[in-house]
């Protein structure tokens, strides 16, 4: 645990009733998207990046640093709109990039790496280094996104 105090579970339960489950979810869903904003910006930067151009597996020609580019952040909600969750990771024809990291399979990644494929964990690191910024933002952004939804709702 990261030692943040947690209060107010009560407000934020009756804010959530207020409101709705269509506009507590979405801002549940942007706080989660605003939160994860640092670690995406962590694994572009740590992500590994060759000296010379290259081609995808498309046959397009990339320069250096087409991996760092292509990562990405996505954010799910779930059904019942009670349940976000956001994933950092490499977009569209950079997907190798996962290969880099420890949720790779057993049977694609060694313990040392490959000869095609050091073992760089940049993901995993960029979460660890960034982790409770990202649990700090969160609680700063689910008040001012339901605050937001608030006012809209009894502007109404």
């Amino acid at each position: 645990m990261t030692g943040k105090q947690t209060e107010g579970f009560d407000e934020l339960d009756k804010m959530f009733k207020e409101l709705g489950a269509a506009a507590s979810g979405k801002a549940l869903r942007q706080s989660v998207t605003f939160a994860v904003t640092p670690i995406v910006k962590e694994a572009r930067a740590n992500a590994p990046q060759g000296d010379d151009a290259h081609r995808t597996y498309k046959g397009r020609l990339v320069g250096p640093g087409f991996l760092s580019r292509n990562i990405g952040k996505k954010s799910f909600l779930s059904k019942s709109k009670n349940f976000a969750s956001a994933s950092v990771r490499p977009a569209g024809e950079a997907w190798y990039g996962a290969l880099f990291s420890s949720a790779v399979s057993k049977p694609l990644k060694t313990k040392n790496g490959s000869r095609s494929f050091p073992t760089d964990d940049f993901l995993a690191d960029a979460f660890d280094s960034k982790k409770d910024e990202a649990i700090n933002r969160f609680y700063d952004a689910i008040g001012k996104y339901l605050d937001k939804a608030l006012q809209k709702t009894r502007k109404k």
